[in-house]
């Protein structure tokens, strides 16, 4: 019986001290990754005007997926940075409308889609979550619903100057 007390003592002491062992090492982890979440942290702020948004986005997804594989286990840090990408998702859908009408922004666009998409559901594995609704298919809708507008105003434009005997001009919106 007194074997069996102290094996529960020191089990106790050990399982104790690994914790804090365990503890420490999170701490030192997070401190790693407070640098780079300042860095986003920044890009985020200054993101104000549709034009930052893909060297901006770029930044950010750079460096979250670095730090992801730099500590992939933290879950306090995960969640940070899976705050950050759902703030850079936000101002994607905000800025729309500075996107959505030309096709070469709108394809650059989904490419950022594409990479936020990658990177979230690999954080979201370390949260025990899902990412839903993932962000490629509103900017395809997004697009989509631009191109049809840009059509909208060619046909309006080509029509007007139609209307006006302009018919080199007419083809010109057709063209483009």
């Amino acid at each position: 019986d007194l074997d069996a007390v102290r094996a529960t003592k020191a089990t106790t002491i050990l399982e104790d001290r690994v914790k804090k062992l365990r503890e420490r090492m999170a701490a030192q982890l997070e401190a790693k990754a407070k640098a780079p979440l300042a860095q986003i942290s920044k890009l985020l702020a200054e993101l104000k005007e549709p034009a930052q948004l893909m060297p901006a986005a770029g930044s950010i997804l750079n460096i979250a997926a670095q730090v992801h594989e730099q500590i992939p286990t933290s879950k306090k840090v995960t969640d940070s940075l899976l705050r950050a990408l759902v703030d850079l998702a936000k101002k994607i859908l905000q800025f729309h409308a500075a996107w959505a009408t030309e096709p070469a922004r709108a394809t650059a666009v989904k490419e950022i889609a594409t990479k936020l998409d990658e990177l979230a559901q690999k954080l979201v594995v370390v949260m025990g979550s899902t990412w839903d609704p993932t962000m490629l298919p509103q900017v395809e809708r997004l697009a989509l619903e631009g191109a049809r507008q840009r059509l909208k105003d060619s046909i309006k434009g080509a029509e007007t100057e139609i209307a006006n005997r302009k018919c080199a001009k007419a083809f010109e919106y057709l063209v483009a």
